[in-house]
């Protein structure tokens, strides 16, 4: 969505696509730090049998 937005008469703004990339990834990967250990926990007694 943001490459058709900002990508329009063969001229990218490679600058604006990596900003709005950089903006939704970082978010993501600090959720998934401070959620780790219970994500792997969760994983790990969820294989348990019994």
């Amino acid at each position: 969505m943001i490459l058709d937005r900002f990508g329009y008469g063969g001229e990218q703004q490679w600058e604006v696509v990596l900003a709005a990339s950089v903006i939704a990834t970082v978010p993501m990967i600090v959720l998934f730090f401070l959620a780790q250990r219970h994500l792997v926990e969760g994983i790990a007694t969820g294989g348990r049998k019994g």
